[in-house]
């Protein structure tokens, strides 16, 4: 089955508002009401994309959280996510919290690697990060029919 959605405009809100009132009402018409309208046109999706330094936009999940309180049915959805970026604790917290105030439906579309000639962040995580995102793969699995985390069968008894 295809599925069809579209990537929320973040970024354009962020970089052509000239003062908060009218960046908060721009937040609400193109991004909130946009996401309304393809719910009501029967789109499977809304997409909010992430970028910390480069392209400035509003931060995704914060967004998408704000879309769950507007809309019902519509998948919300990462494109993509930069793990490596963040505290992982924060962002197991802050996924797990729109997971659940959307009822379910987070899809979350992570970006784990660095490419060629770019280093990781290190300083925004007191985890090792010298493992190349694959402790971000680990320990957990999403439960969404509880609205819970709990471990991985495969993980829960391996010691990290």
């Amino acid at each position: 089955m295809v599925s069809h959605g579209f990537v929320l405009p973040t970024r354009g809100v962020v970089l052509s508002a000239d003062d908060s009132l009218e960046q908060a009402a721009r937040v609400q018409s193109e991004v909130i009401g946009l996401a309304r309208r393809a719910e009501a046109l029967g789109f499977d999706g809304v997409w909010a994309g992430d970028s910390v330094l480069a392209k400035p936009r509003l931060e995704p999940l914060s967004t998408l959280a704000a879309v769950a309180g507007a809309t019902e049915s519509v998948t919300l959805g990462t494109a993509v996510y930069l793990l490596q970026l963040r505290n992982p604790v924060h962002v197991a917290h802050q996924t797990a919290t729109v997971d659940q105030v959307s009822g379910g439906r987070l899809a979350l579309g992570v970006g784990v690697g660095v490419g060629g000639g770019s280093r990781p962040n290190t300083t925004s995580s007191t985890f090792p990060t010298s493992d190349g995102g694959r402790c971000s793969t680990r320990g957990s699995r999403s439960s969404r029919d509880s609205g819970t985390t709990s471990p991985s069968p495969s993980t829960a008894s391996s010691s990290n």
